[in-house]
């Protein structure tokens, strides 16, 4: 069976960020379909073909506020959605440990509302999760269904999403990701390639251990889950275990840039809130659902690097 063939309106919530930018790409890709047609109005993005007729509504904090239950029924009265997938968050990991109750709201609450209305709309809700909800005391990669035991106010918000979810719905995925790079924004990849620019010596913190995710990746591996009726818990990101410092040498390295990168320890760089010191997450659950294989995210970056345009560098590096 084929879950598109059920699907005529999709949701995609936080269009404008990093990834909901590159879910609407994906979705106008259309890699399932032989024909189709893009056309933007309003701020909907309409997917037309031969057997179907699919729309893309793509809103973000114009359109819809999560944390405010009327806002999100209103927005779904409007675009009557069977799927809906959730990048809207609060992610300044400093910022929510300054201000919890914003935090708790978005990264919290949010969830629950959406969740909540698409239970009674009848319709699928993939929510975007993270490494973060993690203590970093494992020293293996993470399983979906490790105890959690998140170390600062954006990982317990984020903790708090995800139970909200599961209160509310039973046909829904919770995706968890790590260390987030790609177009439409600012991120590691391009503060690493700015700062390198500006300094001869780069301090990087080697400590912490994680593993990077494209966020062009990531939103196939959205719809592959879709695709397959998947339902639950489940972690993506590319395959390969690095620590900043090595992300950041890997940035140097094939951006053909000379700063010299020296590793240093998390206390050189004391910030508000706690990061694990170990994130990995295992993706088993995610491929033996999907069949999809997950490139390294050494050959992520390379894509990423090729990709970026002189304009888009401007932009993202400044």
């Amino acid at each position: 069976m084929n879950p598109w063939q059920d699907i005529n309106s999709i949701l995609v919530v936080g269009a404008k960020g990093m990834l909901g930018g590159q879910v609407v790409a994906a979705l106008q890709e259309n890699r399932w379909r032989e024909k189709f047609d893009v056309n933007e109005q309003c701020g909907t993005a309409a997917l037309g073909c031969a057997s179907n007729n699919i729309k893309i509504h793509a809103v973000d904090l114009e359109e819809i506020d999560i944390t405010k239950n009327a806002s999100v029924e209103h927005c779904f009265d409007i675009t009557r959605p069977q799927l809906v997938i959730n990048c809207a968050a609060y992610t300044d990991v400093d910022g929510c440990e300054r201000d919890r109750d914003l935090a708790m709201a978005v990264n919290g609450g949010g969830p629950g509302n959406l969740a909540q209305t698409c239970r009674e709309h009848n319709a699928k809700l993939v929510h975007i999760s993270t490494d973060f909800v993690f203590d970093g005391k494992k020293d293996k990669p993470y399983l979906p269904d490790d105890p959690t035991g998140p170390l600062s106010v954006y990982g317990e918000s984020k903790l708090a999403g995800e139970i909200a979810v599961r209160q509310h719905l039973k046909d829904y995925i919770i995706l968890r990701i790590s260390w987030l790079f790609g177009k439409h924004g600012k991120n590691f990849v391009t503060t690493i390639r700015r700062l390198a620019r500006e300094r001869e010596i780069l301090e990087v913190v080697h400590d912490q251990v994680g593993s990077p995710t494209y966020a062009m990746d990531l939103a196939q591996a959205i719809l592959h889950l879709v695709e397959v009726n998947a339902v639950g818990t489940f972690h993506f990101c590319n395959e390969g275990i690095c620590s900043w410092y090595d992300f950041a040498c890997e940035i140097v390295r094939r951006s053909n840039l000379t700063a010299e990168v020296r590793p240093v320890a998390s206390e050189r760089f004391p910030r508000p809130a706690s990061r694990p010191g170990w994130s990995v997450l295992d993706t088993a659950k995610y491929r033996q659902a999907t069949g999809q294989p997950i490139r390294s995210w050494q050959a992520a970056l390379a894509d990423y690097l090729r990709d970026l345009t002189p304009d888009s560098r401007d932009k993202n590096e400044l």
